[in-house]
């Protein structure tokens, strides 16, 4: 039997689509961080080893289909924010 779950997430209290896993982690690093995350640490929850240049492609595309965006750099490493929509 397929998974009827209609993408309700009670504990956030927002609807929201089906995510994979690579949305689903960026969420986390992100609400661990209090909203706000750099690159280097949403890859620790991404990835369990150095990620390649297509697979920070991936997590950059999976962080702003969760409402992420850039806000700021430190250093070379871009700081991600989750809106407030």
């Amino acid at each position: 039997m397929k998974n009827r779950n209609s993408g309700f997430n009670e504990g956030l209290e927002v609807w929201r689509p089906r995510w994979g896993r690579l949305q689903t982690r960026a969420l986390y690093a992100l609400i661990d961080g209090l909203g706000e995350a750099t690159g280097a640490e949403i890859s620790k929850y991404c990835w369990d080893h150095a990620p390649s240049r297509w697979q920070r492609d991936n997590q950059r595309r999976a962080c702003r289909s969760i409402g992420a965006r850039p806000v700021r750099r430190e250093g070379r490493i871009w700081v991600w924010q989750l809106s407030n929509k």
